[in-house]
């Protein structure tokens, strides 16, 4: 199950695509990976690490509308203030437990998403990571204190297809689309490359199934960019 988006206002609706919200069951079938900090009094939120070699300024997108099993992704009004985080350090983001959306590098597409709710209909938090709306490096969401991990920590930029590569606006390199927007449409051959790269056990790439729901009791989540 997934925390998703996709069915977007008027300008964005020629791309929708909608999953269900996650689950109050969470599925938990990943590995367990490296926990970035122990767990935390700050209430709910994310300990936020930087595993890059440089500082990186963060942004989170809350939803701009929550349904019954959908939502409409936000594109263009991250909230304020970003979070910026020195190279190998950890943060931990205190956030509503209303929050309902995503964070990545950047206020560029294309980029890795890390999205996640931090209360649901059960009281837990719940996440997946998505490559729909690009790739711009690896990332992982653990629960604080422990538990499956969801996402992937390898470098799948380097060695990556040209034709899978795209420039955002600041120069940078990523991985195209694999569900298209106003930009374009999908992505084919970012959607081959990552499929063998990644595989949906681990991060969505085109929708559908297959990828675990990570769930936290304590509203907490260890979100990792590598």
């Amino acid at each position: 199950m997934r925390f998703s988006y996709f069915q977007l206002f008027s300008v964005l609706a020629w791309f929708s695509s909608v999953h269900a919200l996650p689950s109050p069951v969470s599925s938990n079938t990943a590995e367990p990976v490296e926990r970035a900090i122990e767990t935390r009094d700050q209430g709910p939120g994310i300990s936020l690490t930087n595993k890059s070699s440089k500082q990186v300024t963060f942004y989170f997108y809350n939803n701009y509308w929550n349904g019954d099993g959908t939502a409409g992704a936000n594109f263009d009004h991250p909230d304020d203030p970003p979070t910026t985080v020195a190279a190998g350090a950890t943060t931990f983001v205190s956030l509503p437990a209303s929050f309902k959306g995503r964070v990545q590098r950047g206020n560029l597409l294309p980029a890795t998403w890390v999205e996640f709710q931090l209360q649901a209909e059960d009281g837990h938090a719940h996440g997946d990571v998505s490559l729909e709306q690009g790739c711009d490096g690896a990332a992982t969401i653990t629960p604080v204190g422990g538990g499956p991990t969801g996402g992937f920590t390898e470098d799948v930029l380097s060695g990556a297809p040209a034709a899978a590569v795209v420039n955002k606006s600041d120069g940078t390199k990523a991985l195209g689309s694999t569900m298209g927007n106003w930009n374009g449409g999908p992505n084919q051959a970012a959607i081959q490359y990552l499929q063998t790269a990644v595989g949906q056990s681990k991060a969505y790439i085109t929708g559908g199934t297959g990828v675990p729901d990570i769930m936290s009791t304590n509203n907490q989540f260890n979100v990792v960019f590598y």
